[in-house]
Formats: structure tokens, C-alpha cells, sequence
């Protein structure tokens, strides 16, 4: 685990450009629709694109968006809701596609709408359905946003407040006895698919009849364009399907999705079927390793199906059903319970034991690259883990446990996690006490559980389930676990600043790792040690504690754990005042960085190396770090550590004789909620001297909140001074 980011929105989320999907078909026609749609955008906040499956809203909706996405400075985002329901769930949806962080411990709504309302955004809502939960969300939506606007695609009106409806129909089709219909945008859409295979030979007669029978339908016309038999075959397959279905009550029509799909169902393979079927199980798309693996599909099949028009490419080696045949799909895949049974079990054990196999390498430093790997399939391993845990296959679920927790924290998707821990611990209820598989899962799900309360600021609460797994170790012996745990009930416990009692933990808890073995709980419980020692004030004793700490790094080869017991270190000399050890340790902790990959700790080692400098009287130096550092924390929310590095900065203008620029940044620092008490103490001593010098503080537009304007300010600053520093 690792500690909760500075700011809720995850740096690593989808970009502006990047919130919209790849490999959607070409577009064709519309052209007064999209005209519509955008010049309401001007002056609508709510549009709905309704209309039948098939009848292109999405594609609409993505066209238009593309259109308009640089109005937008914060982006534009397509969300398929087309299975989500309740209001918790749109909004836990949205949230993970912005990238917004939500703490399960404050409430959903209040969270979601603070960090979305600064915001200029254009979200698409797919297969957004009329009810009270979604009215709900839109009225608050629009009442606690002023720039976030919305298009809806649905199949109904949503009968909303403010609520702009454009309705589509299927595109033009050819009268029977027109001589031109070549010209229809229907029979256009046709043979811009058809003319991508060799040998297509036109029949405009036949393709304009396929065009009537499936009422103009974008989707369906594409379907019908990819298959290689005679455009008269298909007519009288497609008549033929037609005919086993009634029309609608309402409007008359027979259902032209249903027909296309009937009519080439036939033209399958049983096994064909089998693997399509199997399809509709994935969720939010799949890898063709995915596919391979789950439904034995090859790279020739899925290939076949992209030309057929019933899969298409999203991103490379992925692909995903149009919502259309996805529904298809799902509706015989249930049809049929124990082909459903077995394609969920392998669904599942392929996803968790994807996790399974990613543990080791996602807790290295440089893991981001198989993070990113594995995220687009997010949707898939909460699918799997939900069956699995409800089928009670806990071996597999105990595998993957841990990976998952740790991409769950990582993203900041919390409330996901404590949802699905708490789901695994109901589940694990209903097992014996006696059964060991159901007692070692108890506890690490208690010790997640503990630790996610406590990082997301609930100790009480997390405290509590801790002390249950320590029960429950009492009752099995899990040696190594109970050691894990006393290492977080240490960490509570410090937080109650009872720092006798953590360390009493801490201890206990070395010993038992050590005794175990595991050199990693080790490092864990001897740094804490040395935290505490650091607390207290006791530097010079720290320092032993600390270098062994960092021993025990190198014996781990972990480049992270080195670059940040050598930050410790650093700052233990500092605070003793071995100017020229600490210079010396901080800067070898800088060379582990780049491997590191922890711009955090980054920063932290720039700061107290910048401070290092002030205090050896090298200025120049100095402003060149803090310049580094300064550079890397503009682009963050306000933290502690960004407040504490201007407070350093703050210090440094002051002995460079910049000190109408030093008054004006600590009196935005002194009393800023992000002040924890040693910055404020130095706040307050720095103020005092310069009220004394009778210093007045220079005028500026400077506001934390525009970090980015202070940090190219005093780049510019320490470039001038960096050649001719004047010590005071």
C-alpha cells in the first residue's frame, strides 16, 4: 500500500483528448443533425439523442464530440451506462473515468460534485435510462456544476428538467420504384462497408430493398454490408426473420436489429455460436489473450468478426461488442444456464489469475507499465471477483487478493475497495471457523480493511478490525500475518499519538518478522522505530536506527526503499547539523529517483537538500534545487510537503536579500490549512524577523491556488540571483 495521494484526481487518468474511444466506424449523413446538436451545446447543458438500438446515437454523439472537444479545456468523456442502474453506481462509474478519487468514509455525492464543478467537461452518457435515480443525478449535476454539459443517448425521453430531445430516425431509405438509388444515404452507408471487400459487385435494387427492410438502421445496414453471400440471399434471409417476429404495438415496425442479428446467427457454426455467446461475458471490452484463453476464440476468428462488423478494434489487441449484439448475445448466452456457468468460471479464473501471476512484479517500483496494462480491464477483474466470491472459490480469490487491493489503492478507487472487502468478508461468514482457507482469508481481509480505515483517516473503525484479525490469528497461527498486523496497529496507535504503546507494537512485530524471516516486514517495523525515535527529537538515536533500516533496503535490492532511507538518513544529519553528511546522503537518494519513480519523494529529498544548502550558506546551489523541486509540485493540489518547500523557499529569498518577496510567501503560508506545526513555527519566526527589519511585503497576484504563477516568479528570481547571491 501506499500513502493517499495529495490530490483526488488521479494524475493518470484520461487526458482531455483521450476520453473518447478508438475504432468506430466511418461516419455517413447526418449532417443536419450534427449542425442541431452543436449549436445547442452553445446554449443547452442537457441534449438527448433519442432513438432505437441501431439507429447510430452513439456514433452521433461521438461525431459531434469530436467536433466540439477543444470547447471543452477539461475534456470530453464517453461513459456506457447501459448496465448501470442505481445512483451510486452512475456515479462511481463517471468518477472512475475522470479519474476522481472517492474516500468511502465522507459521503458519495458531496465528494463527486466538489471535485466536478470546477470543471469544463462534455460528458456522453450512453445508454443513459429514464427513472428517479437518474432525474436525481442530473438535477444535482446541474445544480452544484456551471460547466459540465451533458449528451444523452437513450431510448426513451428522460423527461427532465432542461432537457433538449433530438430524435433519430434511421437514415433515408430508396422508394421501390426510384431510378437513382445510388443516392440514398442508406444505400451510400451500404456500399461504403461493401466496397471495402474484393469483388463486391453492386446490385442497387437488392441493397436498396435491404435498406427498406431494415427501416434505414445505421448498425443494421453495416451488418448486413459485411457478408460475402448475394445481396438477394440476404434480402430473402432477412424477409424470412422479419416475418417470425410481430411488429411493434406502437409504431408499426418490425424489429430490424433483431432480424439482421436472426439472419446471420444462421449462418454460424455451433461452435461458432458457442464462442460468440461467450463473447457477451466480457465486460467493457477484451484482450484477444482474453478471448483466446476464456472462449478458445484465435486471431483468425476475432479477425473475422471485425470484418463482419460485429466486433470492432478498440485499442490495440482489444476489441468490444457494439451494445446492440452484446444484448443479442447476452440474451442466448442465458438462454443457455450451463454453457453461462462454465464461461463465468473461466472468465473469473482467468482474470484473478491474472492478478495472480501480476503480484510480485506490481509491487516494483517500475510497475506502472504492467499497471497499465492490466487497468483496461478493470471492469472485467470486479466482474470476477464478484463471481468468484459469490461461488466461494477462495483459494483463487486469496491469489489474487492482494494485487487487486493494490491497483484498487493505487487508482484511488477506495470506496470500490472497501465495497468489495466487505462482500469478501460477508462471504467468509458463512464458512466454518475450523476452515483454514476461510481463516488466513479473514485476516488479510480484516488487515486491508484496517489499513485502508486508517490511511483514509477512520482509525477507530480500522483499529477495531484489526484487533478482529488479531482474534482470529489468536484462534490459527499465521505467524506472518499477525506480525503484519501489529505493524499497522502500530501505525494507529501513533496516530492516537500513544507512542509508547506503538512502539511496543513495533517491536513486538520486529520480532516476529524476523523470526519469520521476511525482510521486508523487517525494514517496515525498523523504520517506524526510527520514526518514533525522530518524533521524540532524538535524532543522534535515530541515526543507528536508520542506517539499519537502510541495510536491510540494499539486502532487498529495492531501489525505492533505498532512495527513501537515504532521504531519512539525509534529514537525521540535517537535523544534527552534519550539513556536508547530509549534502553527501541526499544526493546519492537523488540518484535512485529516476528508478524510483516516486515524484513524491522526489520532492522530499529536494526540499531538505535545498534546506541542506541554505544552511552550508551555498545559495546558488540551493536555488537551483528548490527550482527543481518547485517544477515538479506545480502541477498538484496544495499538499503539506508543497507548503513546506516554500517555506524553505521562503527562508532562502530572505537570505538572498529578497525579502519583500520572502514576507509576501509566508504570509500566504503562516496560516494555511496545509501548515503543519513545524512549518507554522518557522512561518512565525521568519515574519518576525522581517516585521522587525520593518520589511514590507512586495505586491503581487500570487495565490496558492495558482501554485504555477509563485513557481515561475521565483525561477525567474533565483536565475538572476543564481550568479551573484547576496548572503545577509
Amino acid at each position: 500500500m501506499v500513502s493517499i495521494p495529495s490530490s483526488n484526481i488521479d494524475a493518470s487518468s484520461n487526458s482531455p483528448l483521450d476520453g473518447l474511444p478508438h475504432g468506430f466506424s466511418p461516419f455517413m449523413g447526418r449532417e443536419a443533425e450534427i449542425a442541431q446538436i452543436k449549436q445547442l451545446l452553445k446554449d443547452k447543458r442537457l441534449v438527448t439523442l433519442c432513438g432505437e438500438d441501431g439507429v447510430g446515437k452513439t456514433s452521433l454523439a461521438l461525431k459531434v464530440a469530436g467536433e466540439v472537444r477543444q470547447q471543452f479545456g477539461d475534456g470530453v468523456y464517453l461513459v456506457p451506462l447501459d448496465t448501470i442502474v442505481s445512483l451510486e453506481s452512475i456515479i462511481g462509474v463517471i468518477a472512475r473515468k475522470l479519474g476522481i478519487k472517492i474516500n468511502p468514509r465522507f459521503g458519495l455525492l458531496e465528494q463527486f460534485f466538489q471535485e466536478l464543478s470546477p470543471k469544463k467537461i462534455l460528458l456522453i452518457l450512453d445508454d443513459f435510462e429514464t427513472g428517479p435515480d437518474q432525474n436525481r443525478f442530473l438535477k444535482q449535476l446541474f445544480d452544484l456544476t456551471s460547466d459540465v454539459k451533458v449528451v444523452i443517448t437513450s431510448r426513451e425521453y428522460l423527461r427532465s428538467n432542461g432537457e433538449t430531445v433530438v430524435k433519430l430516425e434511421g437514415l433515408p431509405v430508396p422508394d421501390p420504384d426510384t431510378l437513382d438509388a445510388e443516392t440514398s444515404p442508406s444505400v451510400q452507408l451500404f456500399l461504403q462497408h461493401a466496397r471495402a471487400f474484393p469483388g463486391f459487385t453492386p446490385d442497387f435494387d437488392a441493397i436498396a430493398h435491404i435498406c427498406r427492410l431494415l427501416d434505414g438502421m445505421p448498425f443494421a445496414i453495416e451488418l448486413a454490408s459485411a457478408w460475402t453471400m448475394s445481396t438477394d440471399d440476404l434480402s430473402r434471409q432477412i424477409e424470412l426473420s422479419l416475418s417470425l417476429h410481430p411488429p411493434d404495438i406502437i409504431s408499426g415496425r418490425y424489429p430490424s436489429m433483431t432480424a439482421i442479428l436472426d439472419s446471420l446467427w444462421e449462418f454460424f457454426s455451433e461452435i461458432e455460436k458457442r464462442t460468440l455467446m461467450g463473447l457477451s461475458v466480457f465486460q467493457g471490452g477484451f484482450s484477444q489473450q482474453a478471448a483466446s484463453k476464456v472462449l478458445g476464440a484465435s486471431n483468425f476468428f476475432l479477425d473475422s468478426l471485425v470484418n463482419k462488423k460485429l466486433i470492432h478494434r478498440d485499442g490495440p489487441q482489444r476489441y468490444a461488442l457494439h451494445a446492440s449484439v452484446l444484448q443479442y448475445l447476452q440474451e442466448k448466452l442465458h438462454a443457455n444456464p450451463i454453457l453461462a456457468t462454465d464461461v463465468e468460471i473461466r472468465h473469473g479464473s482467468h482474470y484473478l489469475g491474472l492478478l495472480r501471476d501480476s503480484e510480485a512484479a506490481l509491487g516494483l517500483s517500475d510497475s506502472m507499465p504492467l499497471l497499465e496494462e492490466i487497468l483496461p480491464d478493470a471492469e472485467n477483474i470486479r466482474y470476477a471477483w464478484k463471481r468468484t466470491v459469490a461461488v466461494g472459490n477462495l483459494r483463487l480469490v486469496q491469489s489474487a487478493l492482494s494485487a487487486w487491493i493494490s491497483i484498487l489503492w493505487n487508482r484511488g478507487w477506495y470506496k470500490e475497495a472497501m465495497d468489495d472487502l466487505g462482500m469478501l468478508s460477508a462471504r467468509l461468514t458463512e464458512f466454518s471457523d475450523t476452515d483454514p482457507d476461510a481463516a488466513l482469508l479473514y485476516v488479510r481481509v480484516k488487515k486491508f480493511q484496517g489499513e485502508f480505515l486508517y490511511l483514509i483517516g477512520d482509525p477507530d473503525a480500522g483499529l477495531r478490525e484489526l484487533k478482529n484479525g488479531i482474534q482470529r490469528i489468536i484462534e490459527n497461527d499465521q505467524l506472518r500475518d499477525e506480525s503484519d498486523i501489529y505493524h499497522l496497529m502500530g501505525d494507529h496507535r501513533d496516530l492516537e499519538i500513544l507512542n509508547r504503546d506503538a512502539k511496543e507494537m513495533y517491536r513486538h512485530g520486529l520480532t516476529l518478522a524476523e523470526k519469520v524471516g521476511e525482510l521486508a516486514l523487517v525494514y517496515k517495523f525498523i523504520n517506524r522505530l526510527a520514526m518514533g525515535a525522530y518524533i521524540e527529537a532524538d535524532y543522534a538515536g535515530a541515526i543507528p536506527i536508520a542506517r539499519h533500516a537502510l541495510e536491510i533496503a540494499r539486502q532487498l535490492q529495492d531501489r525505492n526503499r533505498i532512495a527513501r532511507s537515504l532521504s531519512d538518513l539525509g534529514n537525521l544529519y540535517y537535523m544534527t547539523k552534519d550539513y556536508p553528511r547530509a549534502k553527501q546522503i541526499l544526493t546519492e537518494a537523488l540518484e535512485y529517483i529516476p528508478a524510483a519513480g516516486d515524484q513524491v519523494l522526489e520532492c522530499t529529498i529536494l526540499n531538505t537538500l535545498g534546506r541542506t544548502l541554505v544552511a552550508n550558506r551555498e545559495y546558488a546551489q540551493a536555488a537551483r534545487v528548490f527550482s527543481q523541486g518547485l517544477n515538479l509540485l506545480q502541477n498538484v493540489v496544495v499538499s503539506p510537503l508543497t507548503v513546506g518547500t516554500l517555506m524553505s523557499v521562503s527562508e532562502l529569498l530572505n537570505f538572498i536579500q529578497e525579502k519583500s518577496l520572502a514576507f509576501a510567501l509566508v504570509s500566504l503560508l503562516i496560516n494555511h490549512p496545509e501548515s503543519n506545526v513545524e512549518v507554522q513555527t518557522r512561518a512565525i519566526r521568519l515574519q518576525r524577523s522581517l516585521n522587525s527589519e520593518k520589511v514590507q511585503a512586495e505586491k503581487n497576484d500570487w495565490t496558492l491556488d495558482q501554485l504555477g504563477n509563485i513557481v515561475g516568479d521565483l525561477v525567474l528570481i533565483f536565475e538572476r540571483k543564481a550568479d551573484s547571491p547576496k548572503p545577509s
